[in-house]
């Protein structure tokens, strides 16, 4: 397969600007969905839904028992996603996603290509470019990736390429402009705190009435690439910029950028050497080991005892600091006191001043309250 020139991928960045603006219209004009306002006035009337809410595949109507199990379901994914922080970590989503889902990942999608970065002020995200399935109206998707977390580690002191793994494998949200997200997934991930915009808030009422699932493959194909040590080499470089940028918080000067040519090339041959069944294989495997050694005696005797060990040093460090500290404002409060004293025997003995205005004269010249330099005077005589 011929590579893509940064050009190629400027134009398909267009092209789908236009395919997004057009669906958003499409979705805006839709009718039958199950809103908010539509759920809060059938649950407070009672009233059926078929006349103007369609029925149930079975042909019978929405009832208001049903809108109640809608609810519940929804607020039990709020829960689950801990909505109210953004983003949700990428293990656990590929946890949740359906095992379908994976499988078509596997078997119907062949690239996955990282294009583009864009730190928008929503966030930074990454911008990919996907193949669509065999026998597909489409020929490529685009998956959106908000990486979360990125403020979080540009601002530690971590080694850039640890942030920068800490990065991808941590909270993010996405969208993706494929039928099986728009219509399954994207209500889930908005009401779960993981959507990128356009966000939903219509139940999927017949598609996905049980909120099942999470991903779709195209943005369980990008995961696999997201996990290729070249995606991994450019959040690094570019952490490294946004960290030595003087301005503002999200601004846009830097990270906002398509890939040049020698970058391209060499994320697309990562990509091809990630395997989305070794990937998933992986990391299936991984989870159900760790959770069996995670319940033997052994190992939770070692982490209590290593729990133990890090919360015993927390405490001796903080001891030390917070007396390293002590000792410091005490040797400030000296250096104070110190000034203090000859300034007021300079201005009473030699200026003549009085005791109010040698403590007024000081206050203002150090930029203290006249209130905490009268309580000063008390630790000195003159």
């Amino acid at each position: 397969m011929a590579r893509q020139t940064q050009s190629e991928f400027k134009a398909f960045e267009r092209l789908f600007n236009k395919i997004r603006r057009a669906k958003a219209e499409k979705r805006r004009s839709a009718v039958g969905t199950l809103t908010p306002a539509v759920m809060r006035k059938h649950l407070a009337s009672g009233a059926p839904l078929d006349l103007l809410y369609g029925v149930n595949r079975d042909g019978t109507a929405f009832t208001v028992d049903d809108l109640k199990k809608f609810d519940k379901k929804a607020q039990a994914t709020r829960k689950k996603y801990g909505a109210g922080k953004r983003g949700v970590r990428i293990d656990q989503l590929i946890k949740a996603s359906k095992s379908v889902d994976i499988e078509r990942c596997k078997t119907d999608l062949r690239t996955a290509r990282f294009y583009r970065i864009f730190n928008s002020t929503d966030g930074v995200k990454l911008h990919f470019q996907t193949s669509a399935s065999p026998g597909s109206q489409y020929t490529h998707h685009q998956v959106i990736v908000r990486l979360d977390e990125w403020g979080d580690w540009l601002t530690s002191t971590l080694p850039f390429n640890q942030a920068a793994q800490r990065i991808l494998n941590g909270r993010i949200s996405f969208d993706c402009d494929c039928g099986r997200h728009q219509y399954w997934y994207r209500y889930l991930a908005t009401i779960g705190g993981f959507a990128v915009k356009p966000l939903e808030y219509s139940y999927p009422k017949i598609r996905n009435p049980k909120l099942t699932g999470a991903c779709c493959k195209h943005v369980l194909k990008v995961f696999v690439t997201m996990r290729g040590p070249a995606v991994q080499r450019l959040i690094m470089a570019e952490m490294k910029k946004d960290a030595e940028k003087i301005g503002f918080g999200g601004d846009r000067s830097s990270a906002n950028r398509f890939l040049n040519q020698k970058e391209l090339s060499t994320v697309e041959r990562s990509a091809r050497a990630m395997k989305s069944e070794k990937a998933f294989d992986d990391y299936l495997k991984a989870q159900k080991a760790f959770k069996k050694k995670l319940k033997e005696p052994k190992t939770m005797k070692s982490l209590e005892e290593a729990t133990k060990k890090a919360q015993l040093k927390a405490a001796t460090m903080e001891k030390i600091a917070r007396k390293e500290r002590q000792g410091r404002e005490k040797a400030e409060r000296d250096v104070v006191l110190a000034k203090f004293h000859g300034h007021m025997m300079a201005s009473i003995y030699r200026d003549k001043l009085t005791k109010n205005q040698a403590i007024s004269s000081f206050a203002k010249d150090n930029n203290m309250k006249v209130a905490d330099v009268k309580e000063m005077a008390k630790n000195i005589t003159v």
